[in-house]
């Protein structure tokens, strides 16, 4: 728990810049204020309960590990997309693997 205690909320995954204005607001600004805070969290996020029941379980220090695709209101806001490849042996190699990367990038930020 000291480590949530201490971890200012932006760093917490999910909270970005205007959910952290939100809290410093309500002078919330460490893991330890979301577990302090609750009552006052359940009060503003009344209508938000996800968003309430998130914020209290990032301040007890537990995470998320259940993802259901059914009706959670955690949605995904972005696509991250990872693959490895064999190392380059020359640099002809290397040149056209950045070059097969640069035209897959382009057709993609063309969608």
């Amino acid at each position: 728990m000291d480590f949530v205690d201490k971890l200012p909320v932006r760093k917490i995954p999910y909270i970005g810049a205007m959910r952290e204005t939100t809290l410093a607001a309500m002078g919330i600004h460490h893991g330890r204020d979301l577990r302090e805070r609750g009552p006052d969290l359940f009060i503003a996020y009344k209508t938000h309960p996800m968003d309430f029941q998130f914020l209290f379980q990032c301040g007890m220090a537990l995470g998320l590990t259940k993802h259901d695709g059914g009706d959670s209101t955690i949605g995904q806001k972005g696509v991250s997309i990872s693959e490895t490849f064999a190392a380059r042996k020359t640099l002809e190699e290397f040149k056209s693997k950045i070059n097969q990367l640069a035209l897959y990038l382009s057709k993609e930020m063309s969608r």
